[in-house]
């Protein structure tokens, strides 16, 4: 069962690597020194062997980045050009019109919602199916 979680200083971190970096002592022996869990200083020296720029961990922030949309103005004049010619176009429509279009192109449903509400200011609505009422005739 895991213990509870613990922060440790970044001068414990950086005590954790002077020790095992420039004195050789082994991740066990460091660990009794800098009060860092076992587990935790041998991943951290882990995590240091395999990182190229060997920074300490804790020390910087993981790089996040979203993808960039793949659509760009000429798409959005081909997306506004059939919804004025098709006005009740579906998402699912719009997919495969511009897949046709521009081959090689390769875009989920949500990445054109997404591009038709922040870049071309569409309000799009959720249709609901109409079912057929059956007319009795009497």
């Amino acid at each position: 069962m895991r213990g509870s979680y613990r922060n440790y200083t970044p001068e414990q971190i950086e005590k954790l690597f002077d020790l095992v970096i420039e004195e050789n002592y082994t991740a066990k022996d460091a660990t009794l020194v800098t009060g860092i869990n076992v587990c935790t200083a041998q991943n951290y020296i882990k995590t240091y062997n395999n990182d190229i720029q060997r920074r300490l961990p804790g020390t910087y922030d993981k790089p996040r980045e979203r993808p960039h949309s793949e659509l760009t103005n000429e798409y959005s004049k081909f997306l506004l050009d059939h919804i004025e010619k098709n006005p009740t176009a579906t998402l699912d429509e719009l997919k495969v019109m511009v897949c046709e279009e521009f081959e090689g192109l390769k875009i989920p449903i949500l990445a054109i919602y997404r591009h038709l509400v922040s870049n071309c200011h569409f309000i799009l609505k959720k249709s609901k199916k109409l079912q057929q009422q059956e007319i009795l005739i009497e």
